[in-house]
């Protein structure tokens, strides 16, 4: 039993010895039809195991399996675990033959229900292991296209499905067999999770981007990236894909592929991007210089001169690779906006928690892009690049340095990026999750902006009545930037904010339990700090409603205890009356 085990052990390893192995359970063979011919008892039985294991023996001797166990590049995984369950097979059959090299009468009576179980256990065990065998052979002796399922029912029909696949991939003659069994194991993958694990475990990601390297078939290619973006739906086979090496591969063949394949690439980076290893090793890859120059294409950007581009696609891709860029002119609309959509996606996911990524972006004209085309584009395409500068804008409002380098005062990519996020605040009941996106962005870009550009806090404060609460608490969140202590220009900016009717707006936020009244309260506890002299606050009873709003539990809140006090305080100062915070 235990060299049964060992035996197991050994055939489900690595590829190591798969030679070794064979001539193994040939010799088992061999014994055991020695131990049924020595049988003293229950002979007839014995001869049938010895006439079955003959013909298994002679099996595992063809030519084929003999070369398959050799081969280097050849799909092993059936072969060690068919290989490994006729081993067990043997070793069981030797094992009960041994028990009948002494004759009896005795042994005979007692034993024959239990020893006739055992005769149709093996039988039936070697019965699988000769349906198997076949399926094998035919899997090494062709051109390595395999079509139906394992007779045998000792194997799951799913491990069939998924050997079948990845051996026509690896060994397959033709490019369309390998494309072909590409698109199945896809669909296969997408199927359910188990289909994902099994072909992650039976060895099917290393097939598949050695089919992805290989550029002598462009729909192959597409069918290995459609697959491995399947495969790459769980984090842990992520963290596979990524120990196979395979970002420097995505990243080199976005820079020379036609532009089907690139639009599968930026998919996969896209989906890979979940994992934050994976983004890592992107930036390492400088992922993003790519994704935005096949983003921009021949996309203008100066408003004075449309014929301006970010650069052309030869220079702005990989500057080391010998290979031109693809003739994307001849590519249909279709295809381009695809194209465009999944590179925008990736960005946006490979900015997500990474500063070496928004960096990466802040380097090149990525941000000026990504503007141009919130206004330019639609459905997907904003959506993907509006997130994108929400992403980045939101890593800016605690990263100086970021900040610093993306967002220069009145440079064009400010001007270009503020004035994108605006119009789609001003879009109105378009798209809800967009416009409070917008206005959330603006918010981190609050220390961006100069005194002088007072038309976003318009904007802002007019979103203070918006229907849709969750918008109208963003504005007030976004109106606290510009006019809290950290804020350079808050003095300033809270004055303009006081002018535009901001006071009146922020006091008919103030309802307990709404998600409104906290943003608002501390809204209002900075106007009334840097604007009290305003008379807005006198003909609004402001002063009254934060010292009522200071006696309820919403004014002991951590966020606006101390600050609505010192408001209290100001406001006390400039408006007049007692305060009853401070009696």
């Amino acid at each position: 039993m235990e060299m049964m085990e060992s035996a197991c052990r050994r055939g489900r390893g690595g590829e190591e010895g798969m030679e070794d192995e064979l001539r193994q359970s040939i010799l088992v063979a061999e014994h055991v039809k020695k131990a049924a011919a020595e049988a003293e008892c229950f002979r007839s039985e014995c001869a049938e195991i010895g006439r079955k294991v003959n013909h298994l023996a002679s099996m595992l001797r063809s030519e084929t399996l003999r070369a398959a166990a050799v081969a280097p590049a050849v799909y092993h995984r059936p072969f060690q675990w068919i290989l490994a369950e006729a081993n067990e097979v043997l070793f069981g059959a030797l094992f009960l033959l041994r028990k009948f090299r002494r004759s009896g009468l005795f042994r005979r009576v007692v034993y024959s229900a239990v020893f006739s179980s055992n005769f149709r256990g093996v039988l039936s065990a070697i019965d699988s292991s000769l349906a198997n065998l076949p399926w094998l052979i035919s899997l090494y002796s062709g051109s390595g296209v395999v079509v139906g399922l394992i007779p045998s029912s000792s194997i799951d029909p799913l491990l069939s499905r998924t050997w079948s696949r990845i051996a026509t991939i690896e060994m397959a003659s033709t490019a369309s067999d390998r494309a072909e069994a590409a698109v199945s194991l896809a669909n296969f993958a997408i199927e359910s999770s188990r289909n994902n694990r099994i072909i992650v475990e039976e060895g099917g990601v290393p097939p598949l981007l050695s089919l992805l390297s290989d550029d002598s078939s462009v729909d192959a290619q597409v069918a290995a990236t459609a697959a491995l973006h399947n495969v790459a739906s769980d984090p842990d086979h992520i963290f596979l894909l990524l120990e196979e090496l395979t970002a420097p591969l995505l990243v080199h063949l976005l820079s020379i592929s036609p532009m089907i394949l690139q639009s599968r690439l930026a998919s996969l980076i896209s989906r890979m991007a979940s994992h934050p290893l994976a983004r890592e090793e992107f930036a390492r890859e400088s992922a993003v210089r790519p994704l935005i120059a096949l983003l921009s294409f021949e996309l203008p950007l100066d408003e004075s001169n449309p014929s301006t581009k970010i650069q052309s696609l030869d220079t702005a891709l990989n500057h080391s690779s010998s290979t031109p860029a693809p003739a994307a002119d001849k590519e249909s609309p279709e295809l381009k906006h695809a194209l465009m959509v999944a590179c925008a996606e990736a960005i946006w996911k490979l900015s997500i928690d990474s500063p070496a990524n928004k960096h990466k972006i802040a380097e090149t004209n990525g941000l000026l892009c990504l503007a141009k085309l919130i206004e330019l584009g639609k459905g997907d395409l904003q959506h993907n690049c509006l997130m994108a500068v929400v992403e980045f804008a939101t890593a800016a409002e605690t990263d100086v340095d970021l900040r610093r380098a993306a967002f220069k005062a009145n440079s064009p990519t400010t001007k270009s990026v503020a004035n994108q996020l605006l119009w789609v605040a001003n879009q109105g009941g378009s798209n809800i999750s967009h416009v409070a996106a917008a206005i959330q962005a603006i918010g981190s870009l609050a220390r961006a902006f100069s005194a002088s550009e007072i038309g976003v806090l318009r904007t802002l404060v007019i979103h203070l009545e918006h229907w849709d609460r969750d918008v109208a608490a963003k504005a007030a969140i976004a109106l606290g930037k510009f006019a809290c202590s950290e804020n350079y220009n808050c003095t300033q900016n809270a004055k303009a904010i006081v002018e535009f009717g901001g006071v009146r707006r922020s006091m008919r936020l103030l309802r307990p339990g709404e998600k409104t009244m906290i943003p608002a309260l501390r809204l209002l506890c900075y106007l009334s700090l840097y604007a009290a002299g305003s008379e807005a606050f006198e003909r609004t009873m402001a002063l009254s409603a934060l010292e009522s709003l200071g006696r309820a539990p919403g004014g002991q809140h951590p966020l606006v205890k101390d600050l609505l006090r010192k408001a209290v305080d100001q406001l006390e100062l400039h408006v007049g009356g007692p305060s009853t915070l401070t009696r």
